[in-house]
């Protein structure tokens, strides 16, 4: 299995659902589709009217592909946005369709606790 991100524009100025999405798939087709059924991801909102045309679209199909889940952890973690992350959260999405959204990321970091500890998945 592979693990997929999603990070999605403030198209229209503001976030809407979870900052970003961790899929886990076996390829990108699968891996959209779960983003799109479980995690509330949608694609081509321009086009379909349901974001804001000079902002761009909300959510792009995934094209980051990770082997670890650390690996894709860090993608969204590392582009700095942590205001949005905490009041967002980042969603987690087994290739089973089980998720997770996770709100308190900055804290755990903190206590020292490394992504790849982290729980990936609800119960």
């Amino acid at each position: 299995m592979k693990f997929f991100t999603y990070s999605q524009n403030n198209s229209g100025g503001f976030y809407s659902g979870p900052y970003g999405v961790i899929v886990e798939a076996p390829n990108q087709d699968v891996a959209n589709a779960l983003a799109e059924s479980v995690a509330g991801v949608y694609f081509n909102g321009v086009r379909n009217g349901r974001d804001c045309q000079c902002c761009g679209d909300r959510w792009y199909p995934g094209w980051n592909e990770y082997d670890k889940a650390e690996d894709a952890f860090n993608d969204i973690y590392n582009q700095y946005m942590l205001d949005e992350m905490r009041e967002h959260g980042i969603m987690l999405v087994s290739a089973d369709g089980r998720s997770v959204l996770m709100t308190d990321i900055q804290a755990r970091i903190e206590e020292g606790e490394s992504p790849k500890n982290l729980e990936f998945y609800g119960e």
